[in-house]
Formats: C-alpha cells, sequence, structure tokens
C-alpha cells in the first residue's frame, strides 16, 4: 500500500506566510530608514544652532572683557590727573571704583564670572572676582602655572582671546581674556558651558519626543493606508502562484538573450 500525502497547500500556505512577512518587514525597514533620515536631520540643525549659539556667546563675552578693559583704561587716565591725593595713588584709585561699579552689576546668566588679576611674583593675585548670583569664598592668591588660572596667565602674557578650560569648581567653562598693559591687570569673563548648552538639551529633548511620537503616527498611517496595496499585490501573486502550480506542464521564462530567469 502506498500513502500519498498532497503537501501543496502546505507548501502555498507556508510560502504566502513568508511573503506576508517580507511586506511587513520592508515597511518597517522603510520606517527606519525615514526615522534615521529624521534623526540625521534634527542631529545636524541641533549642531549647527548650537555652534552659532556658542559663537554668539563667545563674543559676548570677549565684548564685556573689551568693554571693561576700555573702561579701566578711561577711569585711569581721569584717575592719573584728578585722583593724585588718593591715598594709595591713581591706580588704586581706579581699582576701587572698577570694584564699587562691578559689585553693583548683576552681570549674565547664572553663572557668568568677572575677574580681575595681576601677578606678584610666581602668583597670582585677584584683585576683583565676582560671581554673579553665587556669593562663594575664593582663594585670593593662586599659584600663576595653575591650570585654572590659564585665561589669567594669556591675559598676563599681553594676549586676548577665548578658551574653553576647567575652573577652580573642576566646572567646563568658556572663557574670554584681555590684558591691561599699564596696569599689569588681566580681564576675565567667563560662563559655564553647560548653563550655554542647557537650551539645547531642553529644546532636543522635546523635539525627539515628538519627532518619535510623528515616526510612530506615521508607520501606522502607513501600514493602514499601504494595507489595501500590499493586498492587491499579495492577491496578484497568488494568482500567478497558483496557475503556475496546477499547470501540468513545465513553465519557463527567458529574457530576450536567452538566459532563463524562471522554471
Amino acid at each position: 500500500m502506498h500513502l500519498m500525502i498532497d503537501c501543496r497547500g502546505y507548501r502555498e500556505h507556508s510560502i504566502l506566510g513568508e511573503d506576508r512577512m517580507g511586506d511587513y518587514k520592508r515597511i518597517i525597514s522603510l520606517a527606519l530608514v525615514l526615522a534615521s533620515a529624521t534623526a540625521v536631520v534634527l542631529s545636524a540643525t541641533f549642531w549647527l544652532l548650537y555652534n552659532t549659539a556658542f559663537e554668539e556667546q563667545r563674543l559676548r563675552l570677549v565684548n564685556m572683557a573689551q568693554s571693561s578693559v576700555h573702561m579701566i583704561k578711561a577711569v585711569a587716565n581721569f584717575d592719573k590727573e584728578h585722583s593724585a591725593d588718593y591715598p594709595e595713588g591713581a591706580a588704586a584709585a581706579t581699582i576701587s571704583q572698577i570694584k564699587e561699579a562691578q559689585e553693583s552689576f548683576r552681570g549674565f546668566g547664572s553663572s557668568g564670572e568677572f575677574v580681575i588679576a595681576h601677578r606678584h611674583d610666581d602668583q597670582i593675585h585677584f584683585v576683583l572676582r565676582h560671581r554673579f548670583h553665587s556669593p562663594e569664598e575664593h582663594r585670593e592668591i593662586i599659584p600663576l602655572d595653575s591650570v585654572v588660572g590659564k585665561p589669567i596667565q594669556r591675559a598676563l602674557s599681553g594676549l586676548s582671546g577665548t578658551v574653553v578650560v576647567s575652573d577652580y569648581r573642576g566646572v567646563s567653562v568658556l572663557a574670554a581674556y584681555e590684558p591691561v598693559p599699564f596696569f599689569n591687570l588681566a580681564v576675565v569673563t567667563k560662563m559655564d558651558i553647560s548653563e550655554i548648552r542647557a537650551p539645547f538639551v531642553r529644546a532636543g529633548a522635546i523635539v525627539l519626543a515628538l519627532a518619535l511620537l510623528l515616526i510612530i503616527i506615521g508607520t501606522t498611517l502607513f501600514f493602514r493606508l499601504g494595507e489595501p496595496l500590499i493586498r492587491a499585490l499579495r492577491t496578484s501573486r497568488e494568482r500567478y502562484r497558483a496557475i503556475v502550480l496546477d499547470h501540468p506542464e513545465m513553465l519557463c521564462r527567458f529574457s530576450p538573450d536567452g538566459t532563463f530567469t524562471f522554471v
């Protein structure tokens, strides 16, 4: 006795299931490509905006340092002529006026800091150290080669510019420095990098959440709108497969050059 089992129905069901999974995988792949493209565009946009804001803040600090130097020069020139009778001399009178002016200045941001210092032997002496909104006590003297005094060292060397360094708190800051040659002073304005980044971190989190929500909604709609097209394509494939499987003769398809593409 020979037992013959027709497995064609099972084979058709298996093939159709694999095709259906393939369709869904392609849709998911497309959704992932769209999500990746969105992420790249958003990242590039935020990077450009952050660099622009960073540059604006850098210029702001530079302008503040340069304005302070010009003010010190103007006050010093006035004191040379009119403060000769000041107990400690015209230079001390100038520093006293700068201190008084800065103490009433609210400053910028929550981490902005204004510093005036000079060199004495191998040490840096702080003439004025004003941290806005945070009356912390600081050391008035640090070694000249101290890592945290890098902007002051550069200014005392006659240089001007900006630098990103770690300050006395171990926090990364953006600092602008300018020299005051005739007093041998250094003027430094600085702000925490974290404060510059904070708005972009918040905005990035919000935009990322919205982007993920839109991607999920878009993928869901894509599935719903694409389902009729997938169903029509699947029906066409099933009809074609049924013709091939039910035909008693061998079927083949070949290209114009004689190459077989289907047997």
